[in-house]
């Protein structure tokens, strides 16, 4: 494992080495022309540069591994992770409607046009139950279109209207089931999807964070979180350590319409940075909006453009173009660390078995000269014993 490791983080390191320069003089080409666009331009050309609002959701790109065997890469990437997410979830839970005692209904367009009503019971921790006992299952894949009334206790009754969608897709012979509402974001889901889990869920509007995880590891971690204010939105997407080009440019434009379309209001990603081969880093760095990226220039006259055509021109191409190439950079960086930290577990592993091997022999020549000794004792004894 020692050696494939070492085979594999060659190549990872190379690809790396060979980007880097590409990557640091794009990041200070790129900041000096946000300097001169914030100047003159107020800093809004595209709209991958506005500032996303304070409280509102977050996406988070966690980078982790397929595979194990690789030491404390995981456990580092989910300690950060958790840290970022902690302290960005300080703020209270906000919901549309308060969940004191009451009553809920719901009218249900369902996508083969039959109206359904549901009628529910919410306690005080704004969990929702159905009257009957039984819950409804939403089962066809569709469109549908809910007219909410939310009857509480105490207060005015509040209506609403939501519209769920069910999506099936099938790839290698599967069927992978998702379910989304007006934010566009799709939440996948396994068995039943059952209609007051969604209407539990709907109703939290104030800030939470969406997990997009990369790598198997990332994933069966996040599928077993029940706290509503942390969801998946993927399954987890499986690089297999290649970085094919389609498939990144795929990623970005789904995190870009996201962030564009305002379903959340800023993207991070979450990956290790290779140092060196000892040192890898784990890095929460922002991926949208660009407008919050840092001048890296000290002498202000490097940044004296004169722009043609218009601003505008220029960065609706460059500005997606950048965004792709820090997908690129963190997915190389992250590939590197996964391949030098298995690098050095196993040759770790190998040293302690070596050491544990020769352990066990020392212990096994002492038993076996212990005996030896014994039985020479022993014949030597006897002999000494018929001579007298």
């Amino acid at each position: 494992m020692e050696m494939v490791a070492a085979t594999k983080l060659k190549k990872a390191l190379d690809r790396v080495e060979h980007a880097r320069p590409y990557f640091e003089r794009m990041d200070m080409v790129f900041s000096n022309l946000m300097a001169s666009i914030k100047s003159n331009e107020n800093g809004m050309v595209h709209p991958l540069m506005r500032k996303g609002e304070k409280d509102g959701d977050i996406l988070l790109v966690i980078i982790g591994s397929d595979k194990g065997l690789c030491g404390s890469f995981t456990t580092n990437i989910l300690r950060e992770s958790w840290k970022f997410i902690n302290d960005e979830l300080k703020s209270p839970l906000k919901r549309k409607f308060d969940p004191t005692p009451g009553e809920i209904e719901v009218t249900i367009l369902t996508p083969s046009n039959e109206t359904i009503t549901f009628k529910g019971q919410v306690d005080a921790r704004g969990t929702i139950r159905a009257s009957s006992g039984q819950d409804l299952v939403l089962e066809t894949a569709g469109a549908y279109r809910c007219q909410v009334i939310y009857k509480p206790s105490e207060g005015s009754e509040l209506h609403f209207e939501i519209t769920i969608n069910i999506i099936e897709s099938f790839s290698d012979h599967t069927v992978k089931r998702f379910w989304s509402f007006e934010n566009g974001l799709n939440f996948p889901y396994i068995g039943s999807l059952k209609l007051t889990r969604v209407l539990s869920e709907t109703n939290i509007i104030g800030k939470r964070i969406f997990i997009l995880p990369v790598g198997k590891k990332i994933n069966d971690v996040f599928a077993r979180i029940r706290n509503p204010r942390i969801r998946l939105i993927e399954p987890e997407i499986n690089f297999n350590q290649a970085l094919p080009i389609a498939e990144l440019n795929r990623i970005a434009y789904q995190l870009n319409d996201l962030f564009v379309t305002g379903a959340v209001s800023r993207i991070y990603i979450i990956y290790t940075e290779y140092r060196n081969a000892v040192r890898q880093v784990p890095k929460v760095e922002m991926y949208l909006p660009l407008a919050g990226i840092e001048d890296k220039t000290s002498d202000k006259t490097e940044r004296d453009y004169i722009f043609e055509p218009s601003p505008e021109m220029l960065f609706m191409n460059l500005i997606p173009a950048y965004a792709r190439i820090k997908i690129f950079r963190a997915l190389a960086h992250s590939f590197t660390s996964e391949h030098s930290i298995r690098m050095n577990t196993m040759r770790n592993a190998t040293d302690n078995a070596s050491e544990l091997i020769d352990t066990l022999t020392l212990a096994r020549n002492k038993a076996r000269q212990a005996a030896i000794t014994k039985e020479l004792s022993e014949i030597v004894g006897g002999a000494e014993a018929l001579k007298g």
